[in-house]
């Protein structure tokens, strides 16, 4: 249990905070006055101090200032809860040395919260200035800094960027964010919006300096960003989701883009397949939102697709027998899939795969999962399969000694037919698990774009019974792409050697 001060000079503020910090068990000591918090502080012995700024005869600035002058007080953290919620009045709080600031009306539970977290806080030597990114947002931090003519390093950590900025007499004079530098590092930490800041003393000779740098220009760099991925918010994908080039060659990108560094994206996602848009952030080093913006053009281009987050096995052959029988089939298998792949003309560095089935038929598709070989891998079959109905979707990449097979699982809900569609031009085989054709438009669709796709894919058709092979011979119009299965494969290896 922590003693908390509480000073505030409205009665129903006094009462509302102790009714806050109750469930966290808590002591909460009331004061109406400044002029009694120091006394109350000392006699008490204060873990914390909850406190309001608008008070008569003391306000609440000078009760901070009592506290950082007596040796005894100064160590107490204290949060600022006050009416006040303009930007300068949450730095002047946080320079004073306040160590959050919450604006009133509040809600109990983010006071308990806050309060759990000043209590763990400790002050860091040499810190100018110190605060929560969720009371003040980074844009405000900076714009202070700069009106201030602050100097010092600006430490941000954030679950979302951490970094450093350097600033020398008001200005910005390097900045770095992980892997970025200068701008696009600036662009990134200026976007955190939770974690913590400190200001700290020096921070001279800094080895990333950013040269003609304004904080003005970088707001309007982000201002610019937002306003352009959120005209494109449709085509943006998760961060953990698979990228991939269909495409060759780029489109003319709109003169108004050539910011977002469209080209630079597209050629390392043709250099490197399969990556998700975090891998990209190391590889292209630019800032998340910028990023975001060229691969959201380039998704809605049609020159790059996303498919849900991959998991990975890798399927090695080593020496000695297999770890678990049928893994030299699963091995065999694969060569099997990327030779024939080659052979038509796919490049042999990553083969694409999709296998799709109608909701009704999901579960025999499904199945293959749960019986496939753990040779050398380690594959939760159950919570990948919990993923595909969850989301639709899902890929399974198989890193072969060759080369890579990735294989798109898709349930073809009405939805999620162009999502799949989107797959179709880097896959060199499909297979559909179907049931009777009037009751498979999604299939149907599906079978339209192989057909105007190119001919080099290689379909298969694996109905639900083997009554339904002849209808589906009747409705076939190219059987030179597709084949049916005489029945459906009973492991993930024998889907394989349909193709």
């Amino acid at each position: 249990m922590a003693t908390i001060l509480v000073v505030d000079d409205d009665p129903a503020s006094l009462e509302l905070v102790e009714l806050a910090l109750e469930p966290g068990g808590h002591r909460a000591v009331l004061c109406d006055r400044g002029e009694l918090a120091l006394d109350l502080a000392l006699g008490e012995r204060a873990d914390a101090v909850v406190l309001d700024i608008m008070m008569p005869g003391m306000t609440g600035f000078e009760v901070l200032h009592a506290l950082q002058g007596n040796l005894c007080t100064r160590g107490i953290p204290v949060l600022i809860l006050s009416a006040l919620g303009d930007a300068s009045d949450r730095v002047r709080g946080l320079r004073e040395g306040a160590k959050d600031y919450l604006v009133k009306p509040f809600d109990v539970d983010e006071l308990l919260l806050r309060v759990h977290n000043l209590l763990a806080q400790r002050s860091r030597p040499g810190a100018l200035l110190e605060g929560n990114l969720s009371c003040l947002h980074m844009a405000d931090i900076l714009q202070q800094m700069v009106d201030g003519r602050a100097s010092g390093l600006l430490e941000i950590r954030s679950a979302d960027a951490s970094g450093q900025v350097t600033l020398s007499r008001g200005k910005l004079t390097a900045a770095t964010c992980g892997p970025l530098s200068g701008r696009e590092a600036l662009l990134a930490l200026i976007e955190a919006d939770k974690g913590e800041f400190s200001l700290l003393a020096g921070g001279d000779g800094h080895p990333h300096p950013v040269p003609e740098l304004s904080h003005y220009e970088v707001l309007m760099e982000v201002a610019w960003l937002t306003d352009q991925t959120e005209r494109l918010r449709t085509s943006l994908p998760g961060r953990d989701a698979v990228l991939h080039a269909t495409r060759d060659r780029l489109p003319p990108v709109p003169a108004d883009l050539t910011r977002a560094r469209i080209p630079e994206v597209f050629e390392a996602l043709r250099g490197a397949p399969c990556m998700t848009l975090a891998e990209l952030e190391e590889k292209v080093r630019a800032a998340p939102r910028r990023l975001a913006l060229a691969v959201a053009w380039l998704i809605r281009a049609q020159v790059v697709s996303a498919t849900a987050a991959r998991t990975e096995m890798a399927v090695e052959t080593l020496p000695g027998p297999p770890a678990t029988p049928g893994a030299s089939n699963l091995d065999a298998a694969i060569d099997h899939v990327v030779g024939s792949a080659v052979e038509r003309g796919f490049p042999s560095d990553v083969v694409h795969l999709l296998l799709a089935a109608q909701p009704e038929h999901w579960e025999s598709l499904g199945a293959l999962f749960q019986r496939l070989p753990h040779a050398n891998a380690l594959l939760d079959a159950g919570s990948f399969v919990a993923r595909v109905q969850e989301r639709g979707a899902e890929s399974l990449r198989l890193v072969h000694r060759d080369g890579t097979l990735l294989v798109h699982v898709h349930v073809l809900y009405e939805m999620s037919v162009a999502r799949a569609e989107t797959i179709l031009p880097m896959c060199s085989g499909v297979a559909l698990w179907v049931g009777a054709p009037d009751s498979a438009p999604e299939s149907a669709l599906l079978m339209d774009s192989v057909k105007s796709s190119h001919a080099r894919i290689t379909g298969v058709l694996i109905p639900a019974t083997p009554a339904l092979q002849a209808a589906w011979r009747e409705v076939i119009e190219q059987p030179q792409q597709w084949s049916i299965a005489a029945e459906p494969p009973g492991s993930f290896v024998e889907a394989l050697r349909l193709f």
